[in-house]
């Protein structure tokens, strides 16, 4: 016997411990000879209330479902209480203070989460190692998991802080057989997953009763965990390729008209947003609170909406014909004189007539010196204005100073000058509707460049109230 006593000696330091004898020792003392019962409340009179300290630790943010509206994390647990059929005398099992034991041997009060979202409550005091202390102090501390419900408002989403609280308490244990005493808890072992920094914790003890036992109070610790999200993330994914996708649509208002890929490109812009937001919405929860973002991506996308209006707007000034009527005259003064300055727009001379005078008709003619003097007495003045020819009278007068075979010649030129009278009005209608067309052209480069000036401003307009919208602990 002396040599299992000697070889169960551990020395450390100036100390001295026995080894398992003690402890076998012990527990045939307090679970076969006192027969101690774990059905049992462990005081010893029925009127004792046992109370009981909880202690609660986040260790890490394991999910964060905004859309379930849930939150799984890893937590350490510490419960302690006092059970008072479980005590001994250190100096009669040499000096042993504490041992160790598997929580299902002793009593365990029955508490678990009231906020449980998880398929199935599980008892997770059961299975664990309990520390029993000399005097009856219990100590029960282990990590566990648990997935609780949690109200998050998505409202500053991704620029959000949330507020999650987590209800702990005995479910048949009333206040008059155990009370929970609100604990410590901080984040001084929090590791963040990378998206979630817990900056607070807080506790408070509560004392209620519940409809399905009207007149009993139960007591509950209630811990309310602070989290913050870090948006740097969402920021990059999100937030940034809107606001290059929104930005491409000033190059719609860049791209000439008769590229006809103006309405193609918006509507392409308008598509990829559109991608966007669906993404946003699977991981929102289907609520009426739509989040900063999806604020922000609904007034992008009605921007490019509206700006797809206005590049049609463009397109119909700039392919109006000859069926539309001329510019208003105000309308070349506000737009042509006065707008076209203000957005560096430079306004040409659009009018392209055709100058036909009788020199260059002349010269351009294979006309012989006696035909010559015909012309100068059919053109009279020397130039064709489009009207009926005048001098008709004059001409007969001359007619006698010329030979006769030169009357022949005569008549052809009055057909001639009937045929470009006919080609100069055409060519002065063409004139007109060419310069009414480009009129509307110009009109339509300035309203173009005003509505690309109108689309930025209301876009800085809109990032500016979005940005302003953003809690300042986020900014």
């Amino acid at each position: 016997m002396w040599l299992f006593r000697a070889l169960c000696l551990i020395i450390i330091g100036n100390k001295v411990a026995y080894c398992s004898w003690s402890t076998k020792a012990l527990l045939k003392k307090l679970f076969e000879d006192e027969k101690y019962n774990k059905l049992v409340r462990p005081v010893l009179e029925p009127s004792t209330v046992i109370n009981m300290t909880m202690l609660l630790y986040v260790a890490q943010v394991l999910d964060m479902d905004e859309r379930r509206q849930t939150l799984k994390s890893n937590l350490w647990m510490t419960l302690v209480w006092r059970d008072e059929y479980l005590q001994w005398k250190p100096e009669d099992f040499g000096n042993l203070t504490a041992i160790k034991i598997p929580s299902n041997l002793v009593w365990m009060p029955d508490i678990v989460l009231y906020d449980n979202a998880d398929t199935a409550y599980t008892q997770f005091l059961q299975d664990k190692i309990i520390v029993l202390y000399h005097n009856g102090t219990c100590n029960w501390a282990s990590p566990i998991i648990v997935k609780s419900h949690c109200r998050l408002n998505v409202m500053n989403f991704p620029f959000d802080d949330q507020k999650c609280k987590m209800k702990f308490g005995p479910w048949q244990h009333d206040g008059n057989e155990v009370v929970m005493t609100s604990g410590q808890g901080d984040d001084s072992v929090f590791n963040s997953d990378g998206e979630w920094d817990m900056v607070g914790m807080n506790s408070s003890s509560n004392l209620q009763s519940y409809p399905d036992a009207p007149g009993i109070t139960y007591t509950d610790i209630v811990y309310t965990l602070y989290f913050r999200r870090r948006s740097m993330y969402y920021v990059f994914n999100l937030v940034l390729p809107c606001i290059l996708i929104s930005s491409t649509t000033v190059l719609c208002f860049l791209l000439p008209v008769d590229s006809g890929e103006k309405i193609s490109l918006t509507i392409t812009v308008l598509l990829s947003l559109t991608v966007f937001l669906l993404l946003i919405a699977e991981s929102m929860p289907p609520s009426s609170e739509v989040p900063i973002i999806g604020k922000y991506y609904a007034a992008t996308m009605l921007l490019v909406s509206i700006s797809m209006a206005m590049t049609i707007i463009v397109l119909n000034l700039h392919y109006r014909g000859p069926m539309y009527s001329r510019v208003p005259k105000w309308a070349k003064i506000l737009f042509l004189k006065y707008l076209a300055k203000i957005v560096c727009i430079r306004v040409t001379n659009a009018t392209m007539s055709l100058n036909i005078s009788k020199d260059s008709f002349l010269r351009n003619s294979d006309i012989s010196e006696e035909s010559g003097s015909l012309m100068e007495m059919v053109f009279l003045d020397g130039q064709i204005d489009g009207s009926p020819i005048n001098g008709l009278k004059k001409l007969k007068k001359n007619l006698t100073k010329l030979s006769p075979c030169c009357t022949e010649q005569i008549a052809v030129m009055r057909l001639l000058l009937q045929e470009v009278k006919k080609v100069t009005k055409r060519f002065d209608k063409e004139d007109s509707t060419e310069e009414m067309k480009n009129e509307w052209k110009q009109i339509a480069m300035v309203m173009d460049r005003i509505f690309m000036v109108i689309y930025l401003v209301c876009t800085s307009m809109t990032v500016w109230l979005i940005m302003k919208r953003i809690p300042h602990s986020n900014g």
